[in-house]
């Protein structure tokens, strides 16, 4: 097989295994992530980001939780294919992971990753995986450190991004499993 036929088969290939990763993504990630049946306001959503926003900038910390929770609620008003609701998400999940309620923090951050690859942001996607990978693993959730793990490594083949991006991505990789060599061999 010549060298093109190679390169063409490769990024087939890699496009079937983006395919396959979009598949996985639960449908109702699809429809929107967490509005639970709410209607679509994005005027009501810019209002509570401007709210979270508001209370971010007292720099009271106590109120992160609430912060977290209005980012929430606004990305879940936006429609699906609104990159504000990525953003909010991914946010609200740092926002989370900080005062340490790492369940909502996982939770946020892969549904912003499932969202943001529904919408063709492979790089923005690879990435909260891997925070999501982190936060999973800071909670001793082992299985869900290799799945959100394997979700980003899969997106670090895509044909989308540069090899400099793949790179990142696996080097991020590497560094979660050194930690992850390092936490274990200190219990």
């Amino acid at each position: 097989m010549n060298t093109h036929a190679s390169s063409r088969l490769r990024h087939v290939a890699n496009g079937i295994s983006i395919a396959a990763l979009i598949a996985l993504v639960p449908a109702a990630t699809m429809a929107q992530s967490s509005n639970g049946g709410a209607k679509l306001d994005p005027t009501r959503a810019d209002e509570l980001h401007q709210k979270a926003d508001q209370i971010l900038g007292t720099h009271q910390v106590k109120r992160w939780k609430e912060v977290a929770r209005l980012l929430e609620d606004a990305a879940a008003l936006r429609p699906f294919e609104d990159p504000a609701a990525v953003d909010e998400l991914a946010l609200a999940g740092e926002m989370n992971h900080y005062i340490g309620r790492m369940s909502s923090a996982q939770e946020d951050l892969q549904t912003a990753a499932e969202q943001a690859l529904r919408n063709g942001y492979v790089l923005e996607s690879a990435r909260l995986f891997l925070k999501a990978a982190f936060v999973a693993q800071e909670r001793g959730h082992d299985a869900e450190v290799l799945a959100l793990a394997q979700s980003a490594k899969q997106l670090a083949a895509s044909p989308h991004l540069s090899q400099k991006e793949c790179d990142c991505i696996l080097a991020q990789l590497d560094l979660g499993k050194k930690a992850q060599r390092v936490s274990g061999s200190r219990k």
